[in-house]
């Protein structure tokens, strides 16, 4: 998979790519979560974000798609439960964009040996910068995982993009779609510019 990006600051994860800081189009990094997540692999792959995100970062965003976007959001969720003030005041990201997402993991259930998705009615909101949530109207992977993730964060910065497809990034095909993630992408960066 090849993607260009306009703007080098921004950590994309996704499938097969991993994660990858795309400030020149070779510089690519592999990581990726093993079903079923144990927890030394998840606590591997938190400590080796971190390590990267000190090395290469800071970053303004987030972007992930499917266990990309899982492995964002508990990284982001991760983050916040360390440092609440911090991430309040300084955020890791400053938004993040995530594409068919699963929920996040619940590393402290799963410090404890139960391998717990987060869930909004029994964790709340808890992720609060500025988010967008594309999934498909015909996801066949599991079509809760969009509006699982999409409920965990700030419905006041929050903006959701159903798109005609399934478990896939919306593109010119849904040419309606793919215009209001557009807009949604630019509402969120703004939201998070009104941050600082």
């Amino acid at each position: 998979m090849a993607m260009n990006m306009i703007s080098s600051r921004h950590l994309i994860l996704a499938p097969r790519l991993k994660f990858a800081d795309f400030k020149d189009s070779t510089d690519e990094v592999a990581k990726w979560i093993v079903e079923p997540a144990t927890p030394a692999a998840v606590q591997q792959t938190v400590d080796d974000l971190d390590a990267y995100i000190a090395a290469e970062g800071p970053f303004d965003a987030v972007m992930g798609f499917s266990q990309g976007a899982k492995m964002a959001a508990t990284y982001i969720v991760h983050k916040i439960r360390q440092d609440p003030q911090q991430q309040r005041m300084q955020p890791t990201f400053k938004c993040a964009v995530f594409f068919s997402g699963s929920p996040p993991l619940d590393l402290v259930a799963l410090q404890q040996g139960s391998a717990r998705t987060m869930d909004s009615e029994i964790d709340g909101e808890v992720i609060h910068i500025p988010t967008v949530h594309f999934w498909g109207a015909t996801e066949s992977d599991d079509p809760t995982c969009g509006p699982t993730l999409n409920y965990l964060c700030n419905a006041k910065m929050r903006h959701t993009i159903i798109h005609a497809g399934g478990h896939e990034v919306p593109g010119p095909k849904d040419k309606t779609s793919f215009v209001a993630g557009v807009e949604a992408i630019r509402q969120a960066i703004g939201q998070a510019l009104l941050q600082r």
